[in-house]
């Protein structure tokens, strides 16, 4: 960095780019173009499902032929800025993909949060995302924090864990999200 401003930019950007994540939209089925490539940038309207208007960037393209048929493309594309939650009723954002080594072992994320270097509220299986088994599955959580001061700085940490130690949790997907009630 060559100077604070620079810095300064370059922190709130990654800050942004963790606290408001782009959609990646996959197996996109569109009409062939060959013209489509890597970097290109595309519109993307769903006025049904995700009631997406969006821009996005083409990061992956699949194109198939079938004999005595035409060309299939599919687009991997992530977004150029976040969208919000879903506009549609009953959509929400994925949850952790969460599974466990062992059949019927629970796997558990919850979150401490901190007010400085105080721990404010301590994870609790009570307060989890919880998947048992081993197939990779969906979960979310969400829970109030009282007691915040307007203008302090708090820090959710992601607490991971496995109900026994014979087994192991996996977590993909997983983010925290804070929003302030005012």
């Amino acid at each position: 960095m060559q100077n604070g401003s620079a810095a300064s930019t370059l922190a709130l950007t990654m800050l942004n780019a963790g606290r408001y994540p782009v959609p990646v939209l996959g197996k996109v089925e569109v009409l062939h173009d060959p013209r489509i490539q890597l970097g290109d940038a595309v519109r993307v309207v769903d006025t049904t499902g995700a009631q997406l208007d969006t821009l996005a960037w083409v990061v992956g393209t699949r194109t198939t032929f079938t004999s005595g048929s035409v060309p299939q493309q599919t687009l991997t594309l992530r977004g150029t800025s976040y969208n919000g939650v879903p506009l549609d009723t009953g959509l929400n954002p994925d949850g952790a993909r969460i599974s466990s080594s062992g059949g019927a072992v629970a796997s558990l994320m919850s979150a401490n949060i901190r007010t400085g270097t105080t721990l404010t509220l301590a994870a609790a299986d009570t307060r989890a995302a919880i998947v048992s088994g081993t197939n990779q599955s969906s979960a979310s959580t969400q829970f109030q924090v009282s007691g915040l001061a307007a203008g302090a700085v708090c820090t959710a940490t992601a607490a991971y864990k496995s109900a026994t130690t014979a087994n192991t949790a996996t977590f993909v997907y997983r983010f925290l999200t804070v929003t302030p009630l005012t």
